[in-house]
């Protein structure tokens, strides 16, 4: 009875450690693609854009994700 106790909680303990790493997994993924998404963003900008220094300041917001 001991035994099926004690890997009842490892049970618990790994599946909750499980959903902790799967969730960070979905965090990093979602930064990941804010990343692209900026990067992709920075390259479309117009050359008024690029003269009134967005270009830098998105280029400091990637750094700054990353």
């Amino acid at each position: 009875m001991i035994r099926r106790m004690l890997r009842r909680d490892f049970q618990g303990l790994a599946e909750g450690n499980l959903k902790k790493m799967l969730d960070n997994f979905k965090e990093i993924y979602d930064i990941e693609n804010d990343l692209v998404e900026m990067n992709r963003q920075k390259e479309i900008l117009s050359p008024r854009a690029i003269s009134q220094g967005y270009y830098q300041e998105m280029s400091q917001n990637c750094i700054e994700l990353r």
